[in-house]
Protein backbone atom coordinates (compact mmCIF):
# COMPACT_ATOMS: atom_id res chain seq x y z
CA UNK A 1 0.00 0.00 0.00
CA UNK A 2 2.82 2.25 0.44
CA UNK A 3 4.42 1.64 -2.09
CA UNK A 4 1.34 2.15 -4.26
CA UNK A 5 1.08 5.57 -2.75
CA UNK A 6 4.66 6.52 -3.70
CA UNK A 7 3.53 5.97 -7.20
CA UNK A 8 0.43 7.74 -7.11
CA UNK A 9 2.22 11.14 -5.23
CA UNK A 10 4.89 11.45 -7.76
CA UNK A 11 2.98 11.06 -10.62
CA UNK A 12 1.48 14.18 -9.73
CA UNK A 13 4.50 16.30 -9.22
CA UNK A 14 5.12 18.78 -11.88
CA UNK A 15 7.57 17.80 -14.26
CA UNK A 16 10.14 20.60 -13.59
CA UNK A 17 10.23 19.40 -10.04
CA UNK A 18 13.35 17.56 -8.95
CA UNK A 19 12.38 13.76 -8.96
CA UNK A 20 9.69 14.01 -11.30
CA UNK A 21 9.38 11.09 -13.32
CA UNK A 22 9.13 12.61 -17.16
CA UNK A 23 8.30 10.56 -19.82
CA UNK A 24 9.45 12.25 -23.36
CA UNK A 25 8.52 11.11 -26.52
CA UNK A 26 11.62 9.64 -29.01
CA UNK A 27 12.07 11.41 -31.92
CA UNK A 28 10.09 10.49 -34.96
CA UNK A 29 12.00 8.29 -37.34
CA UNK A 30 13.91 9.95 -40.50
CA UNK A 31 11.87 10.25 -43.49
CA UNK A 32 12.91 7.95 -46.37
CA UNK A 33 14.61 9.68 -49.23
CA UNK A 34 12.64 11.10 -51.90
CA UNK A 35 15.18 13.04 -53.68
CA UNK A 36 19.21 11.26 -54.44
CA UNK A 37 22.00 13.31 -55.44
CA UNK A 38 23.77 11.42 -57.88
CA UNK A 39 27.42 12.21 -59.66
CA UNK A 40 28.20 10.07 -62.42
CA UNK A 41 31.72 9.95 -63.89
CA UNK A 42 32.61 9.06 -66.62
CA UNK A 43 36.26 8.94 -67.89
CA UNK A 44 38.66 8.57 -71.30
CA UNK A 45 42.07 8.85 -72.37
CA UNK A 46 42.89 12.81 -72.42
CA UNK A 47 38.75 13.32 -69.98
CA UNK A 48 36.43 12.96 -66.98
CA UNK A 49 32.90 14.40 -67.72
CA UNK A 50 31.24 14.64 -64.28
CA UNK A 51 27.34 14.32 -64.44
CA UNK A 52 25.17 15.98 -61.95
CA UNK A 53 21.65 14.31 -61.76
CA UNK A 54 18.39 14.19 -59.43
CA UNK A 55 16.74 10.88 -58.97
CA UNK A 56 13.41 10.40 -57.60
CA UNK A 57 13.43 7.75 -55.43
CA UNK A 58 10.05 7.92 -53.94
CA UNK A 59 6.30 6.37 -56.00
CA UNK A 60 5.34 10.29 -56.64
CA UNK A 61 6.18 12.57 -58.49
CA UNK A 62 8.53 15.22 -56.76
CA UNK A 63 9.59 18.86 -57.39
CA UNK A 64 12.84 20.20 -56.25
CA UNK A 65 13.51 24.23 -56.89
CA UNK A 66 17.56 25.11 -57.17
CA UNK A 67 19.46 28.49 -56.76
CA UNK A 68 20.35 29.14 -59.77
CA UNK A 69 24.07 29.28 -60.44
CA UNK A 70 23.91 31.04 -64.18
CA UNK A 71 25.83 30.50 -66.58
CA UNK A 72 26.65 27.29 -64.72
CA UNK A 73 24.06 24.61 -63.80
CA UNK A 74 22.30 24.87 -60.76
CA UNK A 75 25.27 22.55 -59.17
CA UNK A 76 28.48 23.01 -56.98
CA UNK A 77 30.71 20.21 -57.67
CA UNK A 78 33.08 20.23 -54.16
CA UNK A 79 36.42 19.20 -53.60
CA UNK A 80 38.38 20.43 -57.05
CA UNK A 81 42.16 21.32 -56.83
CA UNK A 82 42.34 25.01 -56.64
CA UNK A 83 42.30 26.60 -59.78
CA UNK A 84 40.62 23.55 -61.35
CA UNK A 85 37.22 24.22 -62.57
CA UNK A 86 34.96 21.93 -64.30
CA UNK A 87 32.19 23.88 -66.28
CA UNK A 88 33.50 26.20 -68.88
CA UNK A 89 32.17 29.71 -68.35
CA UNK A 90 34.70 32.09 -67.32
CA UNK A 91 34.52 33.75 -70.00
CA UNK A 92 30.39 34.28 -70.15
CA UNK A 93 30.14 36.27 -67.37
CA UNK A 94 27.00 36.60 -64.99
CA UNK A 95 23.11 36.27 -66.39
CA UNK A 96 21.29 39.01 -66.59
CA UNK A 97 18.47 37.22 -64.68
CA UNK A 98 19.91 34.59 -62.40
CA UNK A 99 16.26 32.84 -61.85
CA UNK A 100 15.60 30.15 -59.86
CA UNK A 101 15.36 26.52 -61.66
CA UNK A 102 12.51 24.24 -60.71
CA UNK A 103 12.58 20.57 -61.77
CA UNK A 104 9.68 18.31 -61.22
CA UNK A 105 10.48 14.55 -61.64
CA UNK A 106 8.21 12.01 -62.13
CA UNK A 107 8.19 8.65 -60.06
CA UNK A 108 11.51 6.96 -60.23
CA UNK A 109 12.69 9.26 -62.54
CA UNK A 110 16.36 10.80 -62.99
CA UNK A 111 16.62 14.17 -64.32
CA UNK A 112 20.43 15.63 -65.73
CA UNK A 113 21.20 18.90 -64.14
CA UNK A 114 24.40 19.78 -66.00
CA UNK A 115 27.62 18.48 -66.70
CA UNK A 116 31.01 19.75 -66.15
CA UNK A 117 34.47 17.96 -67.96
CA UNK A 118 37.89 17.67 -66.29
CA UNK A 119 40.58 17.77 -68.84
CA UNK A 120 44.39 16.37 -68.66
CA UNK A 121 45.86 19.58 -70.45
CA UNK A 122 43.59 22.18 -69.11
CA UNK A 123 41.80 25.59 -70.58
CA UNK A 124 41.04 28.67 -71.22
CA UNK A 125 38.89 28.51 -67.73
CA UNK A 126 40.54 25.35 -65.93
CA UNK A 127 44.12 23.81 -64.77
CA UNK A 128 44.54 20.63 -65.59
CA UNK A 129 43.50 17.71 -63.46
CA UNK A 130 46.11 15.68 -62.41
CA UNK A 131 47.13 13.94 -59.01
CA UNK A 132 45.01 12.22 -56.39
CA UNK A 133 42.36 10.91 -55.41
CA UNK A 134 40.27 13.79 -54.96
CA UNK A 135 37.02 13.45 -53.35
CA UNK A 136 34.28 15.00 -55.47
CA UNK A 137 30.98 15.43 -54.47
CA UNK A 138 27.71 17.07 -56.09
CA UNK A 139 25.97 20.01 -53.85
CA UNK A 140 22.55 22.06 -54.59
CA UNK A 141 21.07 24.89 -53.04
CA UNK A 142 17.42 24.03 -52.70
CA UNK A 143 14.80 26.85 -51.82
CA UNK A 144 11.32 26.77 -50.95
CA UNK A 145 9.84 23.50 -49.94
CA UNK A 146 11.94 21.21 -50.26
CA UNK A 147 11.42 17.03 -50.61
CA UNK A 148 13.72 14.32 -48.47
CA UNK A 149 17.36 14.69 -49.86
CA UNK A 150 19.78 12.24 -49.73
CA UNK A 151 23.27 11.30 -51.38
CA UNK A 152 26.06 13.66 -52.18
CA UNK A 153 28.61 11.15 -50.83
CA UNK A 154 32.28 12.33 -52.23
CA UNK A 155 33.17 10.10 -55.01
CA UNK A 156 37.24 9.75 -55.42
CA UNK A 157 38.43 10.70 -58.30
CA UNK A 158 42.02 10.27 -59.65
CA UNK A 159 43.32 12.76 -61.90
CA UNK A 160 45.64 12.30 -64.82
CA UNK A 161 49.25 11.65 -64.13
CA UNK A 162 51.47 14.85 -63.99
CA UNK A 163 52.44 16.22 -67.02
CA UNK A 164 56.67 15.75 -67.90
CA UNK A 165 58.75 19.04 -68.64
CA UNK A 166 59.56 19.54 -71.56
CA UNK A 167 63.51 18.55 -72.29
CA UNK A 168 65.58 21.18 -72.05
CA UNK A 169 67.05 22.11 -75.75
CA UNK A 170 70.26 20.82 -76.85
CA UNK A 171 72.76 23.46 -77.00
CA UNK A 172 73.34 24.42 -80.59
CA UNK A 173 76.19 22.43 -82.58
CA UNK A 174 79.90 25.16 -82.67
CA UNK A 175 79.87 27.32 -85.76
CA UNK A 176 82.49 26.26 -88.55
CA UNK A 177 85.00 27.87 -90.00
CA UNK A 178 84.58 28.49 -93.51
CA UNK A 179 87.40 26.24 -95.73
CA UNK A 180 90.14 28.80 -96.17
CA UNK A 181 90.68 29.75 -99.70
CA UNK A 182 94.45 29.78 -100.87
CA UNK A 183 95.86 32.09 -103.83
CA UNK A 184 96.96 30.34 -106.75
CA UNK A 185 100.53 31.07 -107.47
CA UNK A 186 103.17 29.90 -109.84
CA UNK A 187 106.17 28.84 -108.75
CA UNK A 188 109.48 27.17 -110.56
CA UNK A 189 112.30 25.72 -109.87
CA UNK A 190 112.33 23.65 -107.05
CA UNK A 191 112.98 19.75 -107.72
CA UNK A 192 111.98 18.71 -103.84
CA UNK A 193 108.71 20.11 -103.77
CA UNK A 194 107.62 23.28 -102.09
CA UNK A 195 107.45 24.57 -98.07
CA UNK A 196 104.20 25.58 -97.06
CA UNK A 197 103.74 28.89 -95.74
CA UNK A 198 102.54 29.76 -92.18
CA UNK A 199 98.88 29.94 -92.84
CA UNK A 200 99.07 26.31 -94.42
CA UNK A 201 98.65 27.80 -98.41
CA UNK A 202 101.35 26.62 -100.21
CA UNK A 203 103.79 28.86 -101.26
CA UNK A 204 106.97 29.47 -103.64
CA UNK A 205 109.93 28.57 -101.01
CA UNK A 206 111.60 25.50 -101.63
CA UNK A 207 111.84 22.71 -99.57
CA UNK A 208 115.66 22.51 -97.90
CA UNK A 209 117.73 20.09 -95.79
CA UNK A 210 116.40 16.89 -94.83
CA UNK A 211 113.45 16.95 -96.75
CA UNK A 212 115.35 16.83 -99.81
CA UNK A 213 117.75 13.75 -99.08
CA UNK A 214 116.99 10.38 -100.78
CA UNK A 215 118.05 6.87 -100.33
Amino acid sequence: MLALFTLVLVSQLDDDMPGAIVRRQPPPPPRPCEVELVLKVRRSASAIRLEGQLKNRSARPQTVTMQGRCPNPPLVINGLPEGVHAFDTCAMGPCVANEPVTVTLAAGQTVKLGEGVLTRSGGACSKPFVGGPHPLSMVIAAVGEVPQLCGGEPVQVRGFPEPKPPPEPKPPPPAREPAKRCPDIACGGCPGGYAPSADGCPSCECLQGPALTRP
